[in-house]
């Protein structure tokens, strides 16, 4: 019936189809692609309802789409990049190639060429009616990609202002369906937000209270609990050692991770963002044969988010955040039953942070390391606080393309950088612990504690494990106080970061509009944890760390959250783009 006729039409077109002329296409400087494009196509076709998706995802062309291009589904990926390159002083066309002439009076040049440096191809460009030489990008046959590539203007090579530039070259995305898929979406952005950017300890925004835990203890969680059994005040009803088995379940039992809420994901991209830049990579600046010039100089573009405990006690994180430096400190709870002699770590650790944020801002940028700089805002800090308490304390501080951090305790960083799959953890510093759930910590103590206990032996900056790392544009630096390392694996951050789209590939893409804001990532990130902490059935990461230190926690720890979230971006400062021929 008609089914048997549509199926003879359909073996009849591609008859059709095999007997056409393929035209030649370009060679591929990667000889392995073809065969990962051809093996992802199979593995597409060969489930029906995953096919269009990919298709479309990737910006592949089947044959009954495209059949006159022949072209592979996937573009090799660029080499990694080793420079940052400016943003464009004008807006890019995604689908067009444009050089313009400098100024209504600059001379018009008689021919204009592009050369794509990926293979080594030149095409002439067209000039339109404005004056503008521009060429389709479709027309030239190309894959979609990252692209470098220069202008050759009456033979002359020349830049374009209307396209970013990675060193000696220009650099753009091209990608119809991404640039369509960015477009219509521009990451979602949240309802309402409490958390203000500017408000260092602000509080975030509040989400449903999930199932109460079926059993909960509290834990030690510093130095500050063994002062207490000093003074004979034993534990306190927050820091009750865990009993042998919680409920029974034993430390073999399997949790099962409830998908995180939808709302958690407001102002980043959905999941498919990641398999769209799949093989995606940010170009290389590659400085001038004999250039002696300073590596690009960078800047944080920084956004943070905290929450407190759900028991309502005050927040004792801390936090600043700006363009040469971040900050993070997590007071110790368990100084609350020193309130009577003036002890208050939330206090504590906000002063640390006001502190050191001066400290670091003040600084020498060129006379010093840049890790030992943030060492020293640490210092600054310990010695210069009027208030008493207890806190860890985590400084990073950012010169040229370099950062340095100091940490001390278990607050930390991490560096993330996309590679062809998507984000990963570049570095990331290490916890100190003198022993389980008791953290390296500065505390500052009144007199009275002081002089009944001298002897008793206390942390300083000076114990900090210090951190150098070179970094990139493009780069997401995360620091985060224990809330979030403790009750996030590394795999929910990753999934979490890889929906949102840096101001780089929002730049080479021309829709520098549609970069994800880094408060709505350090967000995201602040809420999953919350969630994750107040699961009762949760396998965290504190909850494997404690049972290699043979304590059974099941389920999240509750705590104080803090996240910072920073883009590397370039610092334009003094900064321009080069647009004239270059010798």
């Amino acid at each position: 019936g008609e089914g048997e006729v549509a199926s003879k039409g359909a073996k009849e077109e591609a008859s059709h189809r095999k007997s056409m002329p393929s035209p030649p296409r370009k060679e591929r400087l990667d000889d392995d692609a073809p065969k990962l494009s051809n093996f992802r196509h199979k593995r597409c076709s060969s489930v029906p309802h995953l096919a269009g998706f990919m298709e479309d995802a990737v910006g592949a062309r089947t044959p009954a789409q495209r059949p006159e291009d022949g072209l592979p589904l996937l573009c090799s990926p660029l080499k990694t990049r080793s420079g940052a390159f400016p943003s464009p002083t004008g807006a890019s066309d995604n689908g067009r190639v444009v050089w313009a002439p400098l100024g209504a009076a600059a001379e018009c040049p008689a021919s204009v060429e592009v050369v794509f440096e990926t293979n080594c191809s030149k095409w002439q460009m067209n000039q339109d009616v404005g004056g503008e030489w521009s060429l389709n990008f479709a027309d030239t046959g190309l894959e979609p990609g990252v692209y470098t590539f220069f202008f050759l203007v009456d033979g002359q090579r020349a830049l374009s202002p209307r396209h970013a530039s990675a060193g000696r070259r220009n650099a753009a995305l091209f990608s119809g369906p991404l640039l369509r898929y960015l477009e219509s979406r521009g990451g979602k952005q949240p309802d309402a937000i409490t958390n203000s950017p500017s408000a260092k300890w602000g509080r975030a925004l509040s989400m449903a209270e999930p199932t109460p835990k079926a059993t909960t203890f509290a834990r030690p969680h510093s130095i500050s609990h063994n002062l207490a059994a000093m003074a004979g005040g034993g534990s306190s009803d927050e820091e009750d050692l865990p009993g042998d088995n919680i409920g029974g379940l034993g430390p073999t039992f399997k949790a099962k991770h409830e998908p995180f809420p939808e709302e958690i994901h407001d102002g980043l991209y959905d999941p498919s963002l990641r398999l769209r830049l799949h093989g995606f990579i940010l170009p290389a600046a590659e400085a001038c044969a004999g250039d002696a010039s300073p590596a690009p100089r960078l800047r944080f573009r920084p956004g943070s988010w905290r929450i407190g405990k759900p028991s309502g006690l005050e927040c004792e994180d801390a936090y600043f955040a700006n363009e040469g430096g971040l900050g993070v400190a997590d007071g110790v709870g368990s100084m609350v039953q020193f309130a009577r002699f003036g002890v208050n770590s939330a206090a504590y650790a906000t002063d640390l942070m006001e502190i050191a944020e001066t400290s670091l801002s003040s600084s020498p940028s060129c006379d010093v390391p840049v890790e030992q700089r943030a060492l020293d805002a640490c210092r600054d800090a310990e010695e210069k606080s009027s208030t008493y308490g207890a806190s860890t304390i985590s400084v990073m501080a950012l010169e040229g393309n370099t950062i340095g951090c100091a940490n001390l305790g278990d607050s930390g960083f991490m560096i993330l950088r996309k590679g062809p799959s998507g984000m990963s953890i570049l570095h990331k510093s290490v916890e100190q612990q003198h022993s389980w759930n008791c953290p390296y910590q500065l505390m500052r103590i009144p007199p009275v504690l002081k002089a009944k206990f001298p002897n008793f032996p206390q942390d300083h900056a000076a114990d900090s494990d210090t951190y150098r790392h070179e970094v990139e544009e493009g780069d997401l630096v995360l620091m985060f106080s224990d809330g979030l390392k403790d009750n996030l694996h590394t795999h929910e951050i990753l999934s979490i970061v890889d929906r949102s789209l840096s101001p780089a590939f929002a730049t080479l893409a021309g829709l520098s509009s549609h970069a994800t804001d880094p408060e709505n990532i350090a967000r995201s990130l602040a809420q999953a944890a919350q969630v994750r902490s107040r699961d009762p059935r949760a396998r965290v990461p504190f909850t494997l760390y404690s049972l290699e230190h043979g304590y059974d926690c099941l389920g999240g720890k509750e705590d104080d959250i803090t996240v910072v979230a920073a883009w590397l971006v370039p610092d334009t400062n003094g900064m321009a783009i080069t647009i004239e021929g270059l010798e």
